[in-house]
């Protein structure tokens, strides 16, 4: 998503979560007044003002369209998993809008020193490329990050040297046509066969990933991705012919 979609983007969040909070409470005054017309005695009354004074508090407060914490933070998370190293964007990324991302998101120069979490929102983007269900192992990796980092004395090295090697296994797909592309694409064009893409769709595979993390001026990249992918198939030997390999195929992709 390029950078100006992204904070258009967070813009319209915010006016449509204004609109919901704005309808609830009209919704609200409506039912309430409507109630209170229908009410024959003062205790009727009395019930109807607590029970409106209750949903009133579950009623959400329209965001303050003013705050860009929100989007700030969305820049930065984009200029992370668009990064190719610490110095560069991604090659389908444009680098002079990548570079004042940087500058704007982080308030430093237009180059990521000393960012040793560079390599999990890389790695993050990439998984979400290939349609796998991620969000666990996403999360838990970004989450060990920010434990290793505060007390080191050499923050990307200690990063580097937990991650590095580090294998990550999959078996379900969000998207298992997403997979299938993903593992046609960058396995040198050596495409999934029809049975293969049924064996994703019905969560018969493995899918492995090890991270090459190498670090330069404080910040830890992926170097590359070393992907495996087994298949749990009656027909494994279709994959075989095709890849000549075994059951599976193993491949490695750097950062766009």
């Amino acid at each position: 998503m390029r950078t100006g979609d992204l904070i258009a983007s967070q813009h319209s969040f915010l006016t449509t979560e204004a609109g919901k909070a704005k309808t609830e409470m009209e919704e609200l005054v409506t039912t309430t007044k409507s109630r209170a017309e229908a009410a024959t005695s003062q205790d009727a009354v009395t019930a109807i003002k607590d029970w409106a004074e209750k949903e009133e508090q579950k009623t959400e407060a329209p965001p303050d369209t003013s705050d860009t914490s929100m989007s700030l933070e969305l820049l930065k998370t984009w200029v992370l998993e668009h990064a190719g190293d610490e110095e560069d964007a991604a090659s389908d990324t444009s680098e002079e809008q990548w570079e004042r991302a940087v500058e704007h998101a982080y308030g430093h120069g237009r180059e990521l020193e000393n960012h040793p979490e560079v390599f999990a929102y890389q790695t993050r983007g990439e998984w979400a490329k290939a349609g796998l269900v991620h969000a666990a192992e996403s999360d838990a990796m970004i989450a060990k990050v920010r434990e290793l980092v505060p007390g080191a004395e050499d923050p990307a090295s200690v990063v580097e040297a937990y991650f590095h090697d580090k294998r990550y296994t999959f078996t379900s797909a969000a998207d298992p046509e997403a997979l299938a592309r993903y593992v046609t694409e960058r396995n040198f064009g050596a495409g999934v066969a029809e049975w293969g893409k049924q064996a994703i769709r019905d969560g018969k595979f493995r899918f492995e990933c090890t991270l090459d993390v190498t670090t330069a001026d404080g910040t830890c990249y992926v170097d590359e991705w070393n992907f495996e992918i087994f298949f749990l198939s009656d027909e494994a030997k279709e994959w075989s012919v095709r890849l000549s390999g075994a059951d599976s195929a193993a491949f490695d992709v750097e950062p766009d």
